[in-house]
């Protein structure tokens, strides 16, 4: 499963969900310019740049054509997540067996269009507090601004210059759209108008929490939680179900008759 990170977000974000949903789904997280290994490259600030060259390496990778893989985005990612997989589609490349989208309205509604990469620094970083994207205690230190606001404002940026490149459907794919009971920006009601992007299956689901709901994720199937995200995406991609979850308890299912 590739992921896609929010504004602002890296590869890291996604490093604890690897272990719970090991062995039956890989949690490959997308890595942009500007951050972890990518430091020295500048932030991209044009969505349209970024979603053709991801939809041009993905293109080029002929594992792909072999094993079964999925796409999730939350938020800014779930906008580049499917309009990469509706590239990879409209090019005759294999795309995702399955698209989960987070956070975000459907690409073809209205836009809640605010110009926030353009506020001043205590603005910004007040609307980010609010998302609970940053702690509150970064409020006002504006000594430390200058090691996280570039590149949120370049994401930021890259974020309000989105607009789908594909007319709906984009993708055959069923997709799963998720979000947080409180999210200010994607509420639950919100993701129905996710179902015209696809010739698929369609479904939602919420999850306590607001915008960052997910940041809980990696706690659910350690603690046995049955209906958390990470539980939901480990039956919606896994082959089988995992051994605790199947009524036999795991044991092999005792041979039929013909």
């Amino acid at each position: 499963m590739f992921c896609f990170p929010h504004a602002g977000g890296s590869a890291s974000f996604f490093a604890p969900w690897r272990e719970p949903l090991l062995p039956d789904i890989d949690v490959r997280p997308v890595l942009l310019p500007g951050r972890e290994s990518r430091s020295a490259e500048p932030p991209p600030t044009e969505a349209r740049h970024v979603i053709e060259e991801l939809a041009g390496e993905f293109a080029r990778r002929e594992d792909l054509a072999e094993r079964p893989y999925a796409f999730f985005g939350h938020s800014l990612g779930a906008a580049i997540a499917y309009d990469v997989a509706c590239a990879l589609e409209a090019a005759g490349r294999p795309g995702p067996g399955v698209l989960i989208v987070s956070g975000r309205r459907s690409p073809y509604a209205p836009r809640r269009v605010v110009r926030s990469h353009t506020l001043d620094d205590d603005a910004f970083v007040a609307s980010l507090v609010r998302l609970g994207g940053v702690p509150a205690e970064f409020l006002g230190r504006r000594e430390t601004y200058k090691f996280f606001l570039p590149l949120l404002r370049a994401d930021f940026a890259l974020d309000e210059s989105y607009r789908p490149g594909f007319a709906p459907p984009g993708v055959r794919c069923p997709v799963l759209a998720v979000t947080g009971a409180d999210d200010p920006l994607a509420a639950p009601g919100d993701l129905a108008g996710w179902r015209e992007t696809t010739r698929g299956e369609f479904s939602s689901r919420s999850f306590p929490g607001g915008h960052f709901y997910l940041r809980a994720a990696a706690d659910e199937l350690r603690t046995a939680a049955p209906d958390g995200l990470l539980a939901t995406i480990r039956t919606l991609l896994s082959p089988t179900p995992p051994p605790s979850a199947r009524p036999d308890g795991g044991r092999p299912a005792a041979p039929q008759d013909p």
